[in-house]
């Protein structure tokens, strides 16, 4: 059996037309608009753009001026303090001479408060004012004192106005080339660290997509050979200028442009004029083909020495053509492939991970790069046969990789060889000692075989690198909750929200963290906090899970919140099935059936839909459509958990339980030791009164059950032994369940099975 309160994932998705990352946060909304945004034709679908922008801006409204939600519980007033005293410290002056008064302090603190976007703008204003009236606009410097003499302004202290106007120059630098903008690509890559740490590029929306690809595609600029840079540099400097080219510039560097639009697009028009490339293409149209031939000859010529120099030329220019690469190498072409798998991986999209490093392997089959992560992308995949394969290709290619004993590691880990992954990780980290995934895993790993204090010292390596990380303080939590050290580990969680601010994902781990602690209110304080500071659709499921299951209204008025923000949520739609289901609505139960049964994004979830739709015909005693209903749920169940879903709906509904029975007896046969679907039989046959082959069952779902989850099977068996007259070993079963989760017996009795 599972648990009959559905609980949501962490699936992404924003406002009406935005679907974001998990646990979104300001920059993932950006970078969810810029993924919408490529999506849309804005010359053709002009109101399918605005339709988007608007649905932008109004989640950025919500994330910056969403009302301040009470705090429940000691631990969260101790954060709100010290919270108010990081905010005190931010105030304080950035540099001496730019607004440092307290007066103005305060004032600006008054000012942030309220608009710390219109504060980044003005900022930009003023550097944008700066930059038009700079005398040495091809000299780097003048542009870094500049970007920094912005940066060191007192207003952007706080960090919603700095990030804002980090966002307003990435927007500037992607809008096009202007007259020193190449320079002032590399300075700002440099500031703000975007050629270091991508994570920051890809929260900048569309812009940071743009940034993202040229950044790359500067990085292979950089992999050619000298001379190839100095003939592509030559060009692009060429193309700054406004004057046209003339015949010769076009014959000579028409090719070297073809190469550098093929292998740099994004990055060439973002460093020199594209309306001059487009000029130039246009000039070379009409360039003949007798004057190509004769290049850098005149007419007055004598015939035979222009025969002679002609041949001596060809023989060059053929031995030259040799060496040169205007076209993209196989390995060139495989980098970009491996940069876009990486890209992939990190998003957990390993299936088109393993698509692009295939695209890589076809073009440089020594490629070792892509042979490590298609092998990583295997492994979350559970395709370990040929993850294994590639490891030995890459350990053929290169024996001292990281990623190889990374991935080592990873699979050790899956399949519970604890030691075996300390070893592979501690490997991985002697070749790179600063990776954060691998000191995490390695973290977790300690904490698997039981040497907390290592798994500690991890978590400080990994708050040393990247202050604040909420994954290196979930770590530290839960190595205080192995230690029973309550106070430890909310000292953990209160630390991590401080950190809120900067990264997305603290609320939905602080979340968890207090759930796990039997805190359930305090995870719905911090669910609160969360729909303030980001009103994100997955905030306001996961705050309706929170809440009291009996809490109709305020369940269905947050799952309608979320669905207002992302209508094709597959966790939304499913969490107002089943409350309308709790609710009795049978008709709304229907309705909502139909319409999901008709969006992409709950095609894996047919046999659940044809289930709830069942169960309300059956209650509407329609039991022609309810039959129907069942037997192409079970058709469409293709894994022994969907069949074990649709056997425990159906009894905990109490319909069609003989073809629950026969569910389960299906999921049973393709995985006869799964404890959950034996406790779902066991409930089936307390349903259908068939108390003795309930037991049975039931005790082998206690047995089996991992003991923090066996809460079910007890407090079932316990109501079968009262039902079979054995009253001790009945109420001996409650307590025991009672003491592991004391709402199980109100879960019990909503379904009307009291002991």
């Amino acid at each position: 059996m599972t648990d009959d309160e559905l609980t949501t994932s962490d699936e992404p998705y924003f406002v009406r037309r935005l679907k974001l990352e998990a646990d979104p946060d300001e920059r993932a909304i950006k970078r969810a608009y810029a993924r919408e945004l490529k999506l849309i034709d804005q010359e053709t679908n002009a109101a399918g753009f605005q339709d988007l922008r608007e649905a932008y801006d109004a989640a950025l409204y919500w994330l910056r001026h969403g009302p301040a939600m009470h705090w429940d519980e000691e631990f969260v007033d101790q954060f709100e303090e010290i919270d108010r005293a990081a905010k005190e410290l931010q105030l304080q002056p950035a540099s001496a001479g730019i607004g440092n008064s307290a007066d103005a302090g305060a004032s600006l603190a008054v000012h942030l408060d309220l608009d710390a976007d219109a504060v980044a703008q003005d900022v930009f204003t003023e550097f944008e004012a700066r930059c038009s009236v700079l005398h040495d606009l091809h000299v780097s410097q003048s542009w870094e004192r500049e970007l920094q003499a912005s940066l060191a302004d007192v207003r952007l202290i706080h960090i919603g106005a700095r990030q804002a106007f980090e966002q307003r120059v990435a927007d500037l630098l992607a809008g096009g080339w202007r007259p020193g903008h190449d320079l002032l690509f590399v300075v700002a890559a440099k500031v703000f660290a975007w050629a270091d740490d991508r994570r920051r590029v890809h929260a900048l929306g569309m812009a940071g997509y743009t940034l993202h690809f040229a950044l790359e595609q500067r990085a292979l600029y950089d992999m050619q050979s000298d001379d190839a840079c100095a003939l592509q540099r030559q060009l692009i400097m060429r193309l700054r200028d406004a004057p046209p080219p003339s015949t010769n510039e076009l014959i000579d560097l028409m090719p070297v442009l073809a190469t550098v639009e093929a292998r740099f697009p994004t990055w060439l028009s973002l460093i020199a004029d594209t309306d001059n490339i487009s000029r130039w293409h246009h000039l070379d149209q009409s360039v003949s083909t007798w004057r190509r031939r004769l290049r850098r000859r005149d007419f007055d010529v004598p015939v035979w020495p222009f025969v002679i120099v002609f041949l001596l030329l060809m023989r060059v220019l053929f031995n030259y053509s040799e060496s040169r690469t205007d076209e993209p190498t196989p390995q060139m072409i495989a980098a970009q492939h491996v940069v876009l798998g990486r890209s992939f991986l990190d998003n957990d999209d390993n299936a088109k991970a393993v698509a692009s490093f295939d695209k890589a392997l076809s073009v440089d089959p020594a490629n070792a790069d892509a042979y490590g992560g298609r092998a990583m992308s295997l492994v979350f995949l559970s395709e370990k046969a040929r993850a294994l394969a590639d490891l030995e290709k890459l350990e053929s290619l290169q024996p001292r990789s990281p990623l190889l004993f990374r991935t080592r590691g990873l699979l050790a880990r899956r399949e519970g060889r604890q030691q075996d992954a300390v070893a592979a990780y501690t490997r991985s980290l002697e070749i790179d000692p600063s990776n954060t995934w691998t000191l995490v895993q390695r973290g977790y790993a300690y904490r698997d075989v039981g040497e907390l204090d290592k798994a500690l010292r991890d978590a400080d390596r990994l708050l040393q690198i990247e202050p604040g990380w909420p994954k290196a303080h979930s770590l530290r939590a839960r190595v205080f909750m192995d230690r029973k050290d309550t106070a430890g580990a909310r000292a953990e969680i209160a630390a991590m929200l401080l950190a809120a601010d900067k990264y997305g994902d603290a609320y939905a781990i602080a979340s968890l963290l207090l759930q796990q602690l039997g805190d359930r209110q305090g995870a719905l304080a911090v669910m609160q906090k969360a729909v303030a500071a980001s009103p994100s659709a997955s905030h306001y499921l996961e705050m309706s899970n929170l809440r009291p299951i009996d809490d109709i209204a305020a369940r269905r008025a947050d799952i309608e919140a979320a669905l207002g923000m992302e209508p094709n949520s597959s966790v939304g739609l499913t969490l107002r099935i089943s409350l309308e289901l709790q609710a009795k609505q049978w008709d709304a139960v229907i309705h909502a059936a139909n319409r999901a049964m008709e969006m992409a994004s709950m095609n894996g979830k047919k046999p659940f839909l044809m289930t709830s739709r069942g169960i309300a015909h059956a209650k509407r005693a329609n039991m022609q459509k309810a039959n129907q209903d069942f037997e192409s749920a079970r058709v469409a169940s293709s894994s022994p958990s969907d069949l074990n879903s649709l056997c425990y709906q159906m009894a905990v509904y109490n319909v069609a339980l003989q073809t629950a029975l026969a569910s389960c007896n299906a999921s049973l046969e393709q995985d006869p030791k799964s404890w959950h679907t034996l406790d779902s039989k066991a409930f089936t046959l307390l349903r259908m009164k068939r108390y003795r082959e309930a037991l049975a069952a039931y005790d082998v779902a206690v047995r089996d059950a991992p003991g923090t989850t066996n809460a079910v099977p007890l407090y079932g068996r316990g109501v079968v032994n009262n039902r079979l007259g054995n009253k001790i070993a009945g109420q001996a079963d409650i307590k025991a369940a009672l003491a592991i989760d004391p709402a199980i017996g109100q879960r019990f009795a909503r379904m009307e099975l009291v002991p």
